[in-house]
């Protein structure tokens, strides 16, 4: 069920329920044809393996949509398993999708759920609110990142204040509830981790000046708290997201951490006693997710190094150097996991025709990797799915572009369309169901003749190393917009795509990317879809409850006042007089990054141009949609869009 609300042309879309049916209906999957929207949407979710103490069992997130669960399985299994078989069982609810974390010994969950932290009994029983004897004294936010320490006697945690936008450390008694704060100074902090004896916390600070971070340590009570080591960004460089990757070792002498300080982001060694850092792996791949091993003679971590930049796969190195190790066979893996004898890995693996699913293997190279989930409703439904392609492209200035391409065998009356997807900042297309953005729905796009490319602009995050990141540096509408005239030109010449029949789509940076195409570059994009995207990076800056964004954005572009020309000519409001193809906008009422009057002011402008221009806003929906009803409506919004304006022709 939705109900709806015009002003000014101006759709609101008021989603009652999150698992109801779209205003449009939507018929099952056939055999050889495209997957159906209530299937893609019937796909269940996989969050990241946690072992049991005993190494019998996997522990995980799972769930559809905002309808998450912890559920368990079988290590030993042979055969994947859906929800009602026996070596797989559901523990617990995970109210509204929050962080969660399971104890050390396997007998508590704790979780966020109404900006609350909460514990639950893994054996039965009813959960306890854990900070709400303190909730006069917490200030408004939200938690998350929690980390229980290993005695299980607190919880550390980060906290988003929403006055003003910053992050802090603290930790959390699981007996009484107080909250001792760590790190709550002018920096922002995040990212805790205990060391094995449960003592010491270590996380990550900002650097004043925004250009680096920094790695902490000190006692649980907040007392001696020392710096360890710094990492500076080059310039031009935003910020690798670090969360989750630094690990203290068995032996609480050391901690494995990230650093880009020779271009490519890569793992490094800091002694927690001296403070002396030491390079552990090199070369022009990206490496993360370090987790030692329950011995602490190897790490094992996620990396670009088989070769191709769009894979990633499961590696182990020694603790003392040497070369590095490939575990995982073939498929996009991440997340991994030790048990707690350190003989096997589990971890997140997906495929062209699967989603993430739990994995185990020996941790040896060679062994088989046994699935344990199976989240398809059916599994023949992606059996048609096409394998991507990583490819490069000549950008419309001679640059290589990296990117991945569905390529669609299916003919559409004789001419070819295709579509270009721009990801958001931070993000990274990459090979595999794990790697792309509303995968089985683009794949349900291919089956109706869309060619698609994913398009790794140059600024793009986490992949091609500093010099790629820094490629649009004070150069937004520049190179950028280049490398997606490029794309087009490549479906053309390469796949046969009608260049009259190419939409482009994207969200967040990628919704920008979207607006600046059709507005200063209408020729390349028949039609646009923009999902929550910035129309102009002045008001940005004003209007945006994000502080770290906008740290960002001056970190590429500089200040307005001293850079008046650059924001203008990087304004997608600033060309409405150039557009002359139709434009629809998505966006979150709820948004407070890219608030709605980024969008609805760009819809005005195109409105009084007498542009073709439609606005849709999701009431309860944030940067990204999470409610069933709202990614329902959303796909077959884009479908029929894309369908009147390019298969049915421009």
């Amino acid at each position: 069920m939705c109900s709806m609300q015009n002003l000014r042309g101006i759709t609101t879309l008021i989603l009652m329920l999150s698992l109801s049916m779209a205003c449009a209906g939507a018929p099952s999957s056939e055999s050889d044809g495209p997957i159906a929207p209530e299937d893609i949407l019937s796909i269940r979710q996989t969050g990241a393996p946690v072992w049991s103490p005993g190494g019998d069992q996997v522990g995980f997130s799972w769930g559809i949509g905002t309808e998450l669960n912890f559920w368990v399985a079988d290590a030993s299994g042979t055969v994947p398993q859906v929800p009602g078989e026996e070596g797989l069982f559901q523990v617990t609810a995970l109210a509204d999708r929050g962080s969660y974390a399971i104890a050390n010994d396997w007998t508590q969950l704790a979780y966020v759920s109404k900006n609350n932290i909460w514990r639950i009994p893994l054996d039965g029983g009813l959960p306890i609110n854990l900070t709400q004897n303190d909730e006069e004294a917490r200030p408004s936010g939200k938690y998350s990142n929690l980390v229980w320490s290993p005695d299980g006697t607190n919880i550390a945690f980060t906290f988003q204040h929403a006055d003003p936008d910053q992050t802090d450390v603290g930790v959390l008694s699981t007996s009484v509830g107080e909250i001792t704060w760590i790190a709550d100074g002018l920096n922002d902090e995040d990212s805790p981790i205990w060391s094995p004896d449960s003592q010491q916390i270590a996380y990550q600070r900002r650097t004043a000046d925004w250009h680096g971070y920094e790695i902490w340590v000190g006692n649980r009570d907040g007392e001696n708290q020392r710096r360890l080591v710094t990492e500076n960004y080059e310039r031009g460089v935003e910020e690798f997201r670090f969360d989750g990757n630094h690990h203290w070792s068995p032996a609480g002498d050391s901690i494995v951490y990230l650093s880009s300080r020779t271009g490519y982001n890569n793992l490094w060694l800091i002694s927690v006693v001296t403070g002396e850092p030491a390079q552990l792996t090199e070369g022009e791949w990206v490496d993360y997710s370090p987790r030692w091993s329950p011995s602490g003679d190897r790490i094992a971590f996620v990396s670009s190094r088989s070769g191709n930049l769009e894979e990633r796969h499961i590696w182990t190195v020694d603790a003392d150097g040497g070369d590095p190790v490939r575990i995982s066979p073939e498929g996009f893996s991440r997340s991994p996991a030790w048990s707690r004898d350190g003989n096997h890995l589990a971890y997140l693996q997906s495929s062209a025709t699967q989603p993430r699913e739990i994995v185990v293997q020996e941790a040896t190279p060679g062994s088989v990797a046994r699935r344990l989930t199976e989240s398809l409703p059916d599994p023949s439904l992606t059996a048609n799915f096409v394998a991507p392609e990583a490819i490069r492209y000549p950008s419309d200035d001679g640059t290589l572009v990296p990117a991945i391409l569905l390529r669609s065998t299916n003919e559409t009356g004789g001419s070819r369309p295709g579509l270009l997807w721009f990801h958001g900042k931070g993000g990274i297309n990459l090979e595999g169901w794990g790697g792309l953005p509303h995968y089985a729905f683009h794949q349900r796009l291919v089956k109706q003749g869309y060619s698609i490319v994913f398009v790794n602009w140059r600024g793009t995050h986490i992949g091609y190393g500093t010099e790629w990141e820094r490629a649009n540096y004070r150069d937004y509408a520049g190179g950028e917009l280049d490398d997606v005239v490029g794309a087009a030109k490549f479906l053309e010449r390469e796949v046969g795509v009608d260049p009259d029949r190419i939409g482009c789509w994207g969200g967040s940076y990628g919704g920008y990317m979207t607006m600046l195409t059709i507005t200063k570059a209408s020729e390349v994009c028949s039609a646009g879809v923009s999902l929550y995207g910035v129309s102009d990076w002045t008001t940005f800056l004003d209007q945006s409850q994000r502080k770290l964004w906008n740290v960002r954005l001056i970190a590429k572009l500089g200040e307005p006042t001293e850079n008046t020309e650059l924001y203008d000519r990087s304004a997608a409001i600033r060309f409405v007089d150039q557009v002359t193809s139709p434009l629809l906008i998505l966006q979150g009422q709820d948004d407070d990054g890219v608030v709605p009057e980024q969008g609805t002011s760009l819809y005005e402008a195109l409105t009084d141009a007498g542009k073709d221009v439609d606005y849709v806003a999701y009431i309860g929906e944030g940067h990204g949609f999470r409610h069933i009803g709202s990614v329902r409506d959303l796909y077959w919004r884009v479908e029929e869009f894309f369908q009147r304006h390019l298969i049915g022709g421009r």
